[in-house]
């Protein structure tokens, strides 16, 4: 689910409480717009790119890029959903570089663009 009643899934929690995990996904959770790489992300949790893969996607069931697209769409959706802020605005507030980068990442983790979101949660 996303938008204002979002909720973090509980298996994200789980991530977030992992002893080798936690530190970064927590930092994913309280700042997605910073450019995270997986060798940031690997660094923050004390190993390197390929252990931190490998062990983010046992546990986690999807790739840390994919994780961290969805925690940006969690975030993009609350701030389209509760603000008049422009797609480009909203966008560059979560992390992509451009509207059309956005937009990109929006059709891929929602399946429709930013605008038609927003306009099927106003009911419009």
């Amino acid at each position: 689910a996303y938008g204002r009643d979002a909720r973090v899934p509980a298996g994200w929690l789980a991530l977030a409480a992992d002893a080798r995990l936690g530190p970064s996904v927590q930092a994913v959770l309280q700042a997605p717009a910073q450019p995270w790489t997986v060798e940031s992300l690997g660094a923050a949790s004390a190993m390197s790119r390929a252990t931190y893969a490998r062990h983010f996607r046992e546990k986690a069931g999807m790739s840390v890029g994919e994780f961290v697209a969805r925690i940006r769409m969690m975030h993009a959706c609350a701030l389209l959903q509760d603000t008049q802020r422009g797609q480009a605005e909203i966008g560059q507030a979560v992390g992509y570089q451009s509207e059309a980068a956005f937009g990109k990442a929006f059709r891929a983790v929602l399946g429709t663009t930013p605008g038609r979101w927003r306009r099927a949660q106003r009911g419009t």
